[in-house]
């Protein structure tokens, strides 16, 4: 008894333990469980968003590509354009009236104009004279093709085997001299594969003879009345006006774009480089490009690289945007998760101070009235009866209190009622004493008288 007197625990203690013990444990647990789960959502969401910005990357270089190659397409189908009316004109040329092409006048620099240009001095006017004029009417569809295409400025030529050309250009007269002016466009690339393959075609990349910066071509021969080839057509655009009009992802931060010819040279706003040959560029993605497939690539350089085939021109279409760009709203959103995560914390961590304080209040209310109750009893159980235990509440403990007063009164009345009943019982006895004595005292009288 002595040893479970020592170890003795007041119910405060006890009650404030359990109390602390289930509050604790059921916040621990929905901690735990809240944490893991929003730790969980953290790495799913980083993944998913990381894998949801790569396929929108490969769907943007591929929605790039579709809207060039359709541009381009159109282009190729002007060119065919170009051809099919230059064959009908040699077909039917009565049914087309000599239309004057003149040579260069610089009245007409810095505007189109149909204006005429010979391959070299050994070529004679009067020998094209009429064939030359013939092709002239080229310029009905020049003009209305140019004009559509505002946005993406384009100069056309078309070149006759035999020794002129026949160009719209802008830049017409941009030599500021008058007469006849001589450009050997045999040796030109556009002219000696367009003759070559017979079929429409765009050029690799090249600079401009006359200083306009990078350009290309799209090339397309055409035939005479006996199906003879006759020439070939140029378009030419600068490649600024490729990269705005086809390239350009610049509502993208931090993204850039080119375009990847059929070598391998770029087509962008700045410097062309060859990325299947120049070592400053990753070479993975290189060996990818050069596949002509659509895919994603993150470079040694830190960089991701999305890319998808024009088919119509064998070139590609290239979206390069750094890592770190890519992974800034994934950093933020894992961000906000961490400061939820922190504020989750702190308002567990909360609840449990609040919890361990609700604990000790409702235990030192709970064990309040027991203490006072044990005092009362106390004083009663020392004999003083009249002592009325405080009722401090409705409940359980009340009804101990009730008890206590109850059995202080009914332990007063029995000992009153006792003390009743002693003092009578001693009355009783005390007339038995006295007629005890009196019987005892008579009867020795009688014992006594003389007979």
């Amino acid at each position: 008894m002595g040893e479970m007197q020592s170890k003795r625990v007041p119910i405060k203690k006890k009650v404030s333990r359990i109390v602390l013990l289930v509050t604790f444990s059921s916040l621990v647990v929905a901690g735990v469980v809240g944490l893991i789960g929003m730790l969980n959502i953290r790495t799913r969401s980083i993944t998913i968003l990381l894998e949801q910005t790569e396929s929108n990357l490969i769907s943007t270089v591929k929605t790039k590509a579709a809207q060039a190659e359709s541009k381009l397409e159109q282009v190729v189908g002007y060119a065919r354009m170009f051809s099919d009316y230059a064959h009908d004109i040699y077909l039917h040329k009565t049914h087309y009236k000599p239309h004057p092409v003149l040579p260069p006048n610089p009245v007409n620099a810095g505007k189109y104009a149909i204006q005429r240009c010979i391959a070299s001095e050994d070529y004679h006017l009067q020998d094209f004279k009429a064939e030359m004029d013939l092709l002239g009417n080229l310029e009905q569809i020049y003009a209305p093709i140019i004009k559509e295409n505002a946005t993406m400025k384009m100069n056309v030529y078309a070149g006759a085997e035999s020794g002129f050309l026949i160009g719209y250009d802008e830049d017409s007269g941009y030599d500021d001299e008058e007469g006849e002016d001589y450009y050997n466009y045999f040796e030109s690339t556009w002219y000696s594969q367009a003759k070559a393959h017979e079929n429409v075609f765009f050029t690799d990349v090249y600079a401009d003879s006359i200083g306009r910066g990078l350009t290309i071509s799209c090339a397309a021969p055409f035939y005479n009345e006996n199906d003879v080839f006759a020439g070939a057509f140029c378009l030419d655009i600068h490649i600024e006006d490729v990269y705005r009009e086809l390239v350009d992802i610049s509502a993208i931060p931090g993204a850039t774009a080119f375009l990847v010819d059929r070598v391998g040279n770029t087509i962008s706003m700045g410097e062309s480089i060859n990325v299947f040959t120049d070592r400053t560029f990753d070479t993975t993605v290189a060996s990818k490009l050069k596949m002509k497939e659509a895919g994603l690539v993150l470079a040694e350089n830190g960089s991701y690289y999305a890319f998808a085939p024009i088919l119509c021109t064998d070139w590609e279409v290239c979206i390069s945007i750094p890592k770190k760009v890519v992974m800034a709203p994934i950093h933020a959103m894992n961000q906000h998760i961490f400061y939820a995560i922190l504020l989750f914390a702190l308002v567990l961590i909360l609840m449990i101070v609040l919890a361990l304080l609700e604990a000790h209040i409702l235990s030192a209310n709970l064990t309040q009235s027991l203490e006072e109750l044990t005092k009362d009893v106390q004083e009663i159980s020392a004999g003083n009866l009249d002592k009325q235990a405080q009722v401090f509440s409705n409940d359980e403990i009340g009804d101990v209190a009730n008890g206590v007063n109850q059995m202080a009164a009914s332990l007063k009345a029995y000992i009153a009622n006792l003390t009743t009943v002693t003092a009578e019982k001693e009355k009783v006895t005390n007339d038995l004493k006295v007629a005890n004595q009196l019987q005892h005292f008579y009867t020795k009288v009688l014992d006594t008288k003389p007979e």
